[in-house]
């Protein structure tokens, strides 16, 4: 039968931990657009100051990073959807665009 919803969370998390920790990100030759919330939490002992997460040293294109303007739980609200989805279909600015030639 169906698992209690704790150990099912348990066991959630162990499959994502297993498989973060069997990931080795390998070079982009393109280029990768970045959502990223503008307001983040901050966490003891996170240290938050790479604005591409990690991701410029592994990406030849560039990364294209967008900040919707708002938190991460409030990106994709019902009254957020629309404006973010427009921002990231609109055109790609010069340096990206540049890049992907």
């Amino acid at each position: 039968g169906p698992l209690p919803p704790g150990q099912a969370m348990q066991q959630s998390a162990d499959a994502v931990d297993r498989a973060r920790a069997r990931y080795v990100p390998t070079f982009y030759p393109g280029t990768v657009l970045l959502v990223r919330a503008e307001v983040r939490p901050s966490y003891l002992g996170v240290i938050d100051d790479d604005p591409e997460m990690g991701w410029g040293s592994l990406v030849g294109g560039g990364v294209r990073l967008e900040t919707p303007g708002s938190g991460h739980c409030q990106t994709l609200t019902p009254a957020r959807r629309r404006p973010v989805a427009r921002r990231l279909a609109g055109p790609a600015p010069a340096r990206y665009a540049a890049a992907a030639r």
